[in-house]
């Protein structure tokens, strides 16, 4: 046995273990609680020193130390670690191809101009051809390290039913398939298994499901608000008598205190709101949790971070001339200061 699966074989016992002395020690020892905590894998700090001194001198990782990840952290952590060095190898590609694009700018606009759609084109074929040999190679590793069968439920049906009340997680069942601890239904007697198990209706969470919507409108409106106010704020800027050296501070300050502003939006607001969504939604398994919890994720941080951009390219550029001419009666529109203020 591997040291990731000595651990994940253990893990049960030991959190079964760790809980019951936290239920001990809470009634008459407060302050030691702090013993008590879930276990996790054992750090091998020789392990880690060298991987860490590899991926500071090569590109990419060599066969032999994914498959010591894997014996060494488990599964989970060698597939993030696999997708993450094929991901950073496929993107030399299209990084080469933006780079000599944005140099084309210089040489040719009107080349430049007439590359960009085929760019975009060539970045969907490319995410493609990408997320498809990445299937491939996630069956292959599956495969090779016996996985490959955790991938359905080991205890009732997906999305429906739920873990034995009674019983705790099975040793060798996947880690994102268990029944989360968190995980809250109505106890019915299973027709397949004969069991009790925990039960909660699909209609209630897909009704949960859809208060995400309203949130993300909700979150458009604000961000939306925002955006207006820092553009009044370059208006403000484009119009002072300040001179050019003035001017640049000015929009970088301003620009520097959005930047921040997205950052503490994105950390201390809407993740968290993500996830007492998610856990609100109450998912079964913790796969199904993760997944719910990427798109909301995904949702929340594209409203907060490319709304800006969105505008930008769909408003101010093609119609940003007509905008201060009809709001401000001016015909002074700089677009040369918009560029350096707003790109």
């Amino acid at each position: 046995l591997t040291a990731a699966r000595r651990v994940a074989l253990s893990a049960p016992v030991l959190a079964e273990v760790g809980e019951a002395l936290r239920r001990e020690l809470a009634q008459d020892h407060a302050g030691a609680l702090a013993l008590a905590v879930p276990p996790f894998p054992v750090h091998d700090r020789k392990f880690n020193a060298g991987l860490l001194r590899h991926l500071a001198r090569h590109f990419r990782l060599r066969a032999h130390q994914l498959h010591a990840l894997r014996n060494t952290h488990g599964e989970k952590v060698a597939f993030f670690f696999a997708f993450a060095d094929r991901y950073q190898a496929g993107l030399v590609l299209p990084a080469a191809c933006g780079a000599a694009l944005h140099l084309c700018r210089f040489v040719s606009p009107r080349a430049h101009a007439l590359l960009q759609p085929l760019f975009g084109l060539g970045l969907s074929l490319w995410a493609t051809v990408f997320l498809e040999g990445w299937r491939l190679q996630r069956i292959e590793l599956a495969a090779l390290w016996r996985v490959e069968d955790l991938d359905p439920a080991w205890d009732g049906a997906r999305g429906s039913g739920g873990g034995s009340a009674s019983a705790g997680p099975r040793p060798g069942a996947a880690a994102g398939l268990r029944v989360r601890p968190d995980f809250v239904g109505d106890p019915v007697l299973s027709r397949v298994t004969g069991r009790e198990e925990l039960h909660y209706p699909r209609w209630r969470r897909t009704l949960k499901l859809c208060v995400t919507v309203p949130v993300l409108c909700t979150q458009l409106l604000l961000l939306t608000s925002v955006v207006a106010g820092v553009y009044c704020l370059w208006i403000g800027i484009h119009l002072s008598t300040h001179v050019g050296l003035i001017k640049v501070l000015l929009v970088t300050l301003l620009s520097l205190a959005w930047g921040l502003l997205v950052e503490l939006l994105n950390g201390y607001c809407f993740l968290p709101l993500a996830l007492r969504l998610n856990r609100w939604e109450n998912y079964r398994t913790d796969r199904d949790f993760e997944r719910a919890l990427a798109l909301k994720v995904a949702a929340f941080f594209l409203v907060d971070g490319f709304l800006w951009y969105l505008l930008l390219a769909f408003l101010h550029i093609p119609f940003g001339e007509r905008i201060w001419s009809y709001a401000l009666q001016r015909d002074d529109f700089n677009a040369h200061f918009w560029r350096d203020a707003l790109v």
